[in-house]
């Protein structure tokens, strides 16, 4: 057995396991076994007559709003141990004043702008549930993209079926950055040299559906892909690209993907004499681990917005 973003060993039942269950609730989900080492050693838990009715009176009075855990005893190798399963829907959650969340194997801190966005959404998918301040959107070019695809739809429920609607039934600020006029401008700006210090070209690709404006501006880009000729040392002749265009259609797509386009802030490209830069905002979800990212687990932003992506990719 080993320790995993959503399960943690404790030798005994000490106070320091409520950060983990706030953690936990702040996360979605996680369960807590008292009794096991770090490594998974088994030593069993020593359990009296209230130690489970004490720990549910714990948790629900220092636990802020109160969390209803699941307490159960199991036998591992025949020795007691102690299942605390918790869970939350109405984040966030301290422990005694403060706020952590499960992020890779550790209860991380959340900082005052995160507990921010937590207190707002109860997730991290913000362009859903933010409503948008233009509502007077149309998808005419949302809708092409779907019948170009070969994909069918039903017209009066297409909104609510690809997730452009908030609960109160508004659109959010996935609808406006897909609508036909949406305000989100893609740049690509081409420089002389290998730095910011000469402009050549600056083209802009917006207020339009952004699907269709980040397909405009990968075309664009793939347009100073050049092919040059060069003599390998058995005199043979060989044509190779500047840059490999799968690599940079796989990498401008995450960047449009993984936008926090609540910051309104669209992606952009930066082309150089030497190379393309891509640059997208956003950072690592609250509950993500640098670790996490580095080990390559998915961990999307905008999961509608992929949903969507997904279907319409070519």
């Amino acid at each position: 057995m080993r320790e995993t973003k959503t399960l943690e060993f404790k030798e005994s039942v000490t106070n320091t396991f409520l950060k983990t269950v706030s953690a936990y609730a702040n996360y979605g989900t996680g369960i807590i076994r008292f009794g096991i080492k770090d490594n998974g050693e088994v030593i069993g838990q020593e359990i009296g007559s209230k130690t489970i009715l004490d720990l549910s009176q714990t948790i629900a009075s220092r636990i802020k709003p109160v969390v209803i855990p699941s307490i159960n005893i199991e036998l591992i190798d025949n020795k007691p141990v102690i299942v605390v399963s918790a869970s939350g829907n109405n984040k966030p959650y301290s422990a005694d004043g403060e706020y952590r969340i499960r992020s890779g194997n550790e209860n991380r801190k959340i900082e005052p702008e995160l507990l921010k966005e937590l207190i707002f959404t109860n997730s991290t998918e913000l362009i859903t549930s933010m409503e948008a301040i233009n509502q007077d959107l149309t998808f005419n070019q949302l809708k092409q993209l779907y019948i170009m695809h070969g994909l069918s739809f039903n017209d009066k429920t297409f909104e609510k079926n690809i997730g452009l609607l908030c609960k109160s039934g508004k659109y959010n600020e996935l609808a406006d950055i897909l609508s036909d006029n949406n305000n989100c401008s893609i740049k690509v700006v081409r420089f002389a040299g290998k730095d910011k210090s000469e402009l050549l070209v600056r083209n802009e690709y917006g207020y339009k559906c952004m699907i269709l404006a980040m397909q405009q501006a990968l075309d664009y880009t793939q347009s100073f892909n050049e092919t040059r000729v060069i003599m390998d040392g058995n005199a043979q002749r060989k044509e190779i690209k500047l840059f490999d265009e799968k690599c940079l259609r796989e990498a401008w797509t995450n960047a449009c993907l993984h936008n926090r386009w609540d910051k309104r802030i669209p992606p952009a490209i930066y082309i150089f004499s030497d190379r393309i830069e891509i640059v997208s905002t956003g950072g690592l979800p609250i509950d993500f681990s640098k670790e996490e990212f580095f080990d390559g687990v998915s961990h999307p932003i905008n999961i509608q917005l992929q949903k969507i992506m997904g279907q319409l990719a070519t």
